[in-house]
């Protein structure tokens, strides 16, 4: 995080709702992706993707976030709640619609000290 300059920033804004990909997201990413993120700049520019500074949204405790609902990431764009069977995905602009590659919230409402984490299984992506 140190390398993107947002640690600073993600520490001292509250409140914040992360998305947070696990190791195995990174794995998945297309080839044009990681070669992408290689530059600092679309490497903020994803993480700030990751991030909406909104408020801590929760998925159970509040029922906050909801199918279908937008939010407003810290990079200025929006990404999407969607619900299948049970689960929730929160999936960005560049994702695929195929149900296998949508990124899946499978950890939801972990509080933290400035806001709450939700681990997904894939990286959302900004732009297609």
């Amino acid at each position: 995080m140190k390398d993107t300059g947002l640690d600073e920033i993600l520490r001292n804004t509250d409140p914040l709702t992360v998305f947070v990909p696990n190791n195995y997201a990174f794995n998945m990413l297309p080839n044009y992706a990681n070669d992408a993120i290689m530059n600092i700049n679309v490497l903020k520019d994803v993480v700030k993707y990751h991030v909406s500074n909104t408020d801590e949204l929760f998925f159970s405790y509040n029922n906050d976030i909801n199918c279908q609902d937008k939010l407003k990431m810290l990079n200025g764009g929006f990404t999407t709640t969607k619900c299948m069977n049970g689960n929730y995905f929160q999936v960005g602009v560049g994702n695929t619609d195929d149900y296998d590659y949508l990124p899946e919230v499978i950890d939801k409402d972990n509080k933290a000290c400035n806001g709450v984490i939700h681990i997904i299984d894939q990286v959302m992506l900004p732009v297609a």
